[in-house]
């Protein structure tokens, strides 16, 4: 059975939204709840100045503030500055911070691509295709696709196809399957391939 949580202390007059989110969140405990339930779609880059800020902006929470603000101007690891919020706040219990700690630990010893599979999956699983979108264009078209192979660089092509089924084109995920299929050599990415052909009626191309 489940346990219902109060949420307690002052409500912010303006929200803080993690980098690639759109979720609102207005006090120190919807935060926390954002962590624990969106750890493995997150690193060191959503912990920013703009928390810092907000943190700043809450009376209760000047120490909180100054201790991620350090954590963040040394570089410290994610698991540092998630402790430190979880920390700051009633919300969760001792043991429960254990097993993010034990989660993060598992979260570190996997590759860059098995990251970005996880988190873009979630985003899919949410139905939050821009947050998908977004994440995917940030790992194709900066640097950090070369961390990839040919196939995993097809397999998140693959991935951005699908997220464009739901917000752009039929036409521009054929597009994206193809060019997924050339990398990757998936059976899937063929098939998905071949019925978005039919969807958007190109059957020259599909013969």
């Amino acid at each position: 059975m489940g346990s219902l949580i109060l949420c307690v202390g002052k409500k912010a007059n303006k929200a803080f939204v993690f980098p690639g989110s759109s979720i609102e969140l207005y006090t120190i405990q919807e935060i926390c709840y954002y962590i624990c339930n969106y750890i493995d779609t997150m690193n060191e880059r959503d912990f920013d100045e703009s928390l810092v800020q907000w943190l700043y902006r809450q009376p209760e929470l000047e120490k909180t503030a100054v201790k991620i603000e350090r954590l963040i101007e040394n570089q410290n690891s994610l698991k540092d500055i998630v402790v430190t919020l979880l920390c700051a706040c009633d919300y969760y219990k001792e043991t429960e911070i254990r097993d993010l700690v034990r989660r993060i630990d598992q979260l570190e010893k996997m590759s860059f691509y098995e990251k970005c599979r996880q988190k873009c999956n979630r985003f899919l699983r949410n139905a939050k295709y821009r947050e998908a979108e977004r994440f995917l264009y940030d790992v194709l078209k900066t640097e950090l696709a070369k961390k990839l192979t040919v196939e995993e660089y097809g397999n998140l092509l693959h991935n951005l196809a699908v997220v464009h089924i739901h917000t752009a084109s039929y036409s521009e995920a054929a597009q994206e399957f193809r060019d997924a299929y050339e990398r990757n050599r998936r059976e899937e990415t063929l098939k998905q391939y071949l019925l978005v052909l039919q969807l958007s009626e190109q059957n020259t191309l599909y013969e």
